[in-house]
């Protein structure tokens, strides 16, 4: 079994199932970053993580792919291989949707996106490096690519006059109407939103006047239950004092009865 020789900046790797590894070559490394598209890759070596590379290290199969059972990376560069190490790199492959080269460089798959399938793009190139270190590999830096500064001018056409833009590329005449309209929906927001205050203002009032109201007959109801409890009060303590006045009267009666009958006698 043979690992890949990993070196070149016009291979790339890249996974769609976690379990294969396929080695692409790019027909040219410098490409303008929108100009990728799926005849620009060719399928040169496979790498089957589930099987182990037992089907032999270098043998080709029937479309003339090549098997190996892992990368190599110059010799000092390091190496991936067996089952473990190649389904993590696999994984990260797969859920990136990247092309990987052996200098970190990057195409992401933005096939089926609505605004890169339009223009008929199917890989863009991205600015960071993917993370060989974490696969336990040192980058290479090898790479012979070009960083192009893209440069979008509008053509000039007769008879119809330059209009002055804003930032975001929206007209001034129009950038003015949306800030008129905005500021229009501003003052409806702040209107509505004091009605809804004095609205607010208003219930808390009519419900703190309610509260004093009811405070106010609680209070009344109150003071006339103590005035009948002091009513009844001082009708007892009377007819307590009455009845000991009878008691007292009685008694000074039956006094005077008693000394005239030792008189008569």
């Amino acid at each position: 079994m043979a690992l890949f020789d990993f070196k070149s900046d016009k291979h790339f790797v890249t996974s769609s199932d976690e379990t294969t590894i396929r080695v692409c070559e790019l027909s040219d490394p410098t490409v303008h970053p929108s100009d990728v598209r799926k005849a620009d890759w060719k399928e040169v070596a496979t790498i089957d993580i589930v099987d182990g590379g037992n089907k032999g290290g270098g043998n080709s199969s029937a479309e003339g792919k090549y098997f190996h059972h892992g990368l190599l990376f110059f010799d000092e560069h390091g190496k991936i291989e067996g089952q473990e190490a190649l389904t993590k790199l696999a994984r990260h492959l797969a859920r990136s949707g990247l092309m990987v080269s052996p200098g970190g460089y990057c195409f992401q798959d933005v096939t089926g996106l609505g605004e890169h399938r339009d223009f008929g793009a199917h890989y863009l190139r991205l600015n960071d490096l993917f993370s060989w270190p974490s696969h336990g590999v040192n980058l290479a830096m090898i790479t012979t690519w070009r960083h192009l500064e893209l440069t979008y001018t509008m053509p000039r056409q007769e008879g119809i006059s330059k209009r002055p833009m804003v930032s975001g590329g929206v007209s001034k005449e129009k950038h003015e109407e949306l800030k008129k309209t905005t500021g229009t929906r501003d003052e409806e927001l702040e209107k509505v939103t004091n009605e809804m205050e004095d609205e607010i203002q208003k219930l808390r009032e009519e419900k703190e006047e309610a509260l004093q109201k009811m405070r106010e007959e609680m209070e009344e109801t109150i003071e006339k239950k103590d005035a009948e409890v002091r009513k009844v009060k001082r009708e007892r303590d009377n007819e307590k004092r009455l009845k000991e006045m009878i008691e007292r009267a009685s008694k000074e009666k039956y006094e005077e009865s008693r000394m005239l009958r030792i008189l008569i006698i």
